[in-house]
């Protein structure tokens, strides 16, 4: 039986590029965000790992829900990954926070994308051109 993970995401777009992450553990990048805890909301999650990843503080209304992706979970056989997207605003400058190894803006042909985000820009390409 497979087990889902919920997850809140960012998506970041600026210049017809988005902002991923990676973690130091893995050598793939990720949308920002991450797992919703028991008793979170969507936002909520989103907004706590955006401070813990980058140290960005956003208020909950400024998400724009944008798409949900699933797909196989990263080096978890067993398990999918629901990514449940949001746009948030630009940020003027972005600092690497306790979880999150380094960060890079990419495009939609980038190397080293996680396969279910990578899916996600795949099915969902018109986000660049926001």
């Amino acid at each position: 039986m497979t087990t889902d993970i919920v997850c809140a995401n960012a998506l970041i777009i600026r210049d017809g590029q988005i902002l991923l992450t990676r973690e130091a553990a893995t050598s793939a990048y990720y949308l920002p965000g991450g797992k919703v805890m028991a008793g979170e909301t969507l936002p909520q999650a989103l907004k706590r790992e955006l401070n813990e990843e980058l140290t960005l503080d956003y208020q909950e209304n400024q998400f724009q829900a944008a798409f949900q992706q699933i797909g196989p979970a990263y080096n978890q056989p067993t398990k999918r990954v629901v990514l449940n997207c949001y746009f948030i605003p630009v940020a003027t400058a972005y600092q690497v926070g306790a979880e999150v190894y380094d960060y890079r803006w990419c495009e939609l042909q980038s190397k080293n994308v996680a396969p279910v985000v990578q899916q996600a820009l795949h099915d969902h390409a018109w986000i660049f051109a926001r």
